[in-house]
């Protein structure tokens, strides 16, 4: 799994009454897949033969986070915090390959499957150039998350001891944008 989270706007501030609040936007990155063990094995050893390598997946997702969150203590030792953020999807897609053939250091066969939402753009006015209303007004896909955690404070403020689960929530990928395809190459490449 990779992820790769931009800052891009972040403030802070405390209240009279103590509590801490903040507001930001974020870009986020998100990239995970699954490669069999075996597929390492061939590239380490550079072995010849055929070999057959099956549920090769990938999974990539890039969207916009503006949140709200505070934090506040409930007593003398536990501090809160929650925030609250709207998603605004922009890429969502999957890579399955199904079964793959290696033979003698060449590709034989695979079978491909994907899937890519996205914005949706219309190209029959593309004057060549794109600009910021061209891509804001076709954003499709959109959700919201919640961020939880517990802060407990222990031994005069030693020890601390937190937990928290964040993004517990969605983005609903929607839009018109879909892609779908599914690849089967039953050749010799040469």
């Amino acid at each position: 799994n990779n992820t790769l989270k931009l800052n891009v706007l972040g403030a802070g501030f405390y209240t009279r009454n103590g509590m801490f609040w903040n507001l930001g936007v974020n870009i986020r990155h998100d990239t995970d897949y699954t490669i069999p063990r075996e597929l390492y094995e061939l590239e380490s050893s550079l072995a010849t033969g055929t070999f057959t390598f099956d549920n090769i997946i990938g999974n990539t997702n890039t969207f916009i986070d503006a949140y709200v969150g505070t934090s506040f203590t409930i007593c003398n030792f536990i501090n809160i915090g929650v925030r609250a953020k709207f998603l605004t999807g922009l890429i969502n897609g999957n890579v399955y390959i199904d079964k793959l053939i290696y033979h003698h250091g060449k590709i034989e066969d695979f079978t491909l499957h994907m899937r890519l939402n996205s914005i949706e753009y219309d190209n029959t006015n593309y004057d060549g150039t794109w600009d910021e209303k061209d891509i804001w007004s076709n954003v499709k896909s959109f959700g919201g998350a919640l961020d939880l955690g517990v802060e407990l404070c222990l031994l005069n403020d030693r020890l601390k001891v937190s937990a928290a689960v964040i993004d517990l929530g969605f983005i609903r990928w929607a839009g018109s944008s879909r892609y779908s395809a599914v690849m089967d190459i039953n050749q010799t490449t040469k």
